[in-house]
């Protein structure tokens, strides 16, 4: 668990790579066509896993707060970070997003 998962900062889905069943919201047929199109999604933590092994090792949170600053939550630490520092050096284990 030593390697580096490349990432985005943005991820954009389009509507055929959602499955019929999945359909909903913004790929519900009923919408617009702009909007079937693809929908784009934003990278707001990032949850690290520090260790050689699955099975054991250090989890840090890297997370977006609500002034869309980056913050590293390592056990009873926090301190700033930049996003950048995060996408290239992080070996990401959960990658959270919201829709855009």
């Amino acid at each position: 668990m030593r390697d580096h998962v490349w990432f985005e900062n943005v991820l954009e889905i389009k509507d055929h790579l959602v499955s019929a069943g999945l359909r909903v919201g913004i790929f519900n047929s009923k919408h617009s066509d702009k909007a079937m199109m693809a929908a784009q999604y934003r990278l707001f933590s990032v949850v690290e896993h520090v260790g050689e092994f699955a099975n054991r090792g250090h989890y840090v949170c890297h997370t977006m707060d609500s002034d869309d600053s980056w913050r590293t939550f390592d056990d009873s630490k926090m301190k700033p970070r930049d996003l950048d520092k995060i996408i290239e050096s992080t070996q990401a284990y959960i990658l959270f997003y919201e829709l855009i």
